[in-house]
């Protein structure tokens, strides 16, 4: 019993210095400790945090494919950036990007049905945008 005691105050003691390291208190850096998918799933249903995560000695996680943190900065960059993307949605000849409405209502569409092409739409944008720095 007395080494149990002794082992749970060195576990206790390494947390409050990890905490102390990291200006976290301690029932946080316990939280990931002792209970890491808590944290995780927590971390990874945040929508206004994209900094990515990793958890050690676990395997490589499969994210979905109709969510994720960086799929999803980049619909709302595609969103709000009616002046860079119109050209780039009107290409495929589905939707009407007239006014800056119609457009909206079209990446609304594309976001729920077509999740792929926002990837598709947000890197010809690049592209485009890198070939014009070069000019």
């Amino acid at each position: 019993m007395m080494l149990y005691n002794k082992q749970f105050k060195w576990q206790d003691d390494l947390i409050h210095s990890v905490g102390l390291s990291f200006f976290k208190k301690d029932w946080v850096i316990k939280e990931i400790v002792y209970h890491p998918l808590k944290f995780t799933k927590r971390r990874m249903e945040d929508l206004t945090d994209d900094r990515p995560i990793r958890i050690r000695y676990f395997a490589a996680f499969v994210l979905k494919e109709s969510k994720t943190k960086e799929r999803i900065g980049k619909y709302k960059k595609i969103y709000r950036d009616y002046q860079k993307y119109k050209d780039i949605v009107a290409s495929y000849n589905i939707y009407d990007v007239s006014t800056e409405e119609k457009y909206k209502d079209s990446i609304k569409t594309i976001g729920i049905s077509r999740i792929k092409l926002v990837d598709e739409i947000y890197e010809k944008g690049n592209v485009i945008s890198e070939s014009q720095i070069l000019l």
